[in-house]
């Protein structure tokens, strides 16, 4: 589900990916760390990441320090000798800067936003200082990997990503993976952690093939990722699958879903709907509907945070009111107008307790009645759990703030069973957070702290149970 982000310099920072331009350059991979000065205000520490894609070309990230290191994609990075060059649009951000020393290891530069220009100087690292993420993979690959792409005719659009292929001769199972809520890059990064390159990493090794692709209008894939719903990126996933069964190194009989969050709800949308899915894995993926879902999610997740129950039972009840006129009422304006009156009735111990202010109020409240939400809001899970004949997996930690584990599992093992699907398996795993990181309390705010990106254990859940419904080579 979705995660709250936080302003970058006065701009709302989402997680989207990475779209890069221009010629690899030698010794720019890796962590830039540095820091600029705002007049009449604080030091802001920033870092860049670079990395190489499977076609060679450079893909970039900025990285707020200051801000539990959440991160925005620059869309174009352009190195000529010793000048370096990092931009996005959205917002109007730009890094440019030279080499200040043979070694290449100091660029002297400037940061501006806007018409805001700042002087700043960035160093090579080796990783953030107190953000470490040793699971991350790095070249060489025991396996192959390549840049792919390919259409969503219905949709009229591009889908880019990377496919890792186990050496050897195939064809070989595989699996697709679909990210949770949000503009999503192909390692579904966030807070400097890549899960999605740790899972695929971790499964082509195993000998399963493994697409993970950019999200719609997020990366180096086309379209519009605002105005899209669930359902549109449903059909993103049925072109992912008709792309593998396409190729001749791939068994057209074992092409799963590994599906997270809101990618646990696509998953099943497809796999009931399309006849060539082989397999499905459902992690931390909804089995009740969605107003039950989120009711939990702000009870447990406020008092994981260390928040009063009466908090706890104000944000719950509150969001509840609010979904139940997304659902009721489908003129917009009408929507705002009586969510608005809402708030406005609210005593100011209520909204002190709600944490909203008119601004807050007026961004959440508009955001409600986008076309994601609504769907969103509305969606239930169950009739596509019971359609699902499959063999299905589902797991969740125990210690999910977000998507609770006990009554959601609960949710899907009862559809499942309903629909006399003849191989399904339902799992907690102890101690996991949401992003099924080995965690303290399981609040949102641990995970950024936390090194580990993956727990191996939730790792080798995944695989072996894949391995053992499509046999594949051993260990790689």
């Amino acid at each position: 589900m979705r995660m709250n982000t936080t302003p970058l310099f006065c701009v709302l920072v989402a997680l989207f990916a990475v779209t890069v331009w221009g010629q690899p350059a030698h010794n720019l991979e890796g962590m830039w760390l540095g820091e600029f000065k705002v007049p009449s205000g604080p030091s802001m520490e920033i870092a860049v990441e670079v990395e190489r894609k499977p076609d060679d070309k450079l893909a970039s990230n900025l990285i707020s320090v200051a801000q539990g290191c959440m991160s925005i994609a620059f869309h174009k990075t352009t190195v000529e000798k010793a000048q370096v060059c990092w931009e996005m649009k959205s917002p109007p951000i730009a890094i440019s800067g030279r080499y200040s020393d043979d070694s290449r290891t100091i660029i002297e530069g400037q940061f501006q936003q806007g018409e805001y220009v700042f002087p700043m100087q960035l160093r090579r690292v080796e990783a953030i200082p107190g953000y470490r993420r040793p699971q991350t993979p790095v070249r060489p690959y025991p396996y192959e990997e390549e840049e792919v792409a390919y259409e969503n005719t219905k949709a009229g659009i591009t889908i880019s990503g990377t496919l890792t292929l186990p050496r050897g001769k195939g064809p070989f199972p595989a699996a697709l993976l679909i990210s949770g809520s949000g503009p999503q890059d192909r390692d579904q990064f966030v807070l400097l952690h890549r899960p999605f390159k740790v899972l695929a990493d971790h499964l082509t090794r195993r000998g399963i093939a493994v697409l993970r692709v950019d999200d719609r209008g997020t990366g180096s894939s086309t379209g519009e990722f605002g105005g899209a719903t669930t359902r549109d990126f449903a059909d993103d996933v049925l072109a992912g699958v008709q792309y593998l069964k396409s190729r001749q190194d791939i068994r057209s009989d074992a092409i799963g879903l590994i599906g997270h969050s809101e990618g646990g709800m696509i998953a099943p949308m497809v796999a009931a709907e399309c006849c060539d899915v082989g397999f499905v894995v459902l992690m931390a993926a909804p089995g009740v509907p969605i107003t039950q879902l989120m009711y939990s999610q702000h009870w447990r997740g406020t008092l994981a945070e260390g928040q009063s129950e009466a908090k706890a039972k104000m944000k719950s009840d509150w969001y509840q009111r609010l979904y139940e006129v997304v659902q009721q009422e489908p003129d917009n304006e009408t929507a705002i107008e009586k969510m608005t009156g809402m708030y406005s009735a609210l005593s100011s111990q209520e909204k002190a307790l709600l944490g909203w202010d008119e601004g807050k109020a007026g961004s959440e409240i508009h955001d409600l009645v986008s076309p994601w939400k609504r769907y969103f809001a509305n969606f239930e899970p169950q009739p596509y759990l019971r359609a699902v004949k499959c063999p299905l997996l589902a797991i969740n930690g125990e210690k999910d703030c977000q998507v609770i584990s006990t009554e959601n599992l609960r949710g899907i093992e009862k559809q499942l069973r309903e629909g006399q699907n003849p191989d399904f398996t339902t799992l907690e795993l102890p101690g996991l957070n949401h992003l099924f990181q080995t965690a303290d309390t399981g609040a949102e705010s641990e995970y950024r702290h936390i090194e580990e990106t993956i727990a191996p254990g939730a790792l080798e859940t995944i695989s072996d149970w894949i391995v053992e419904r499509t046999p594949v080579s051993p260990k790689q």
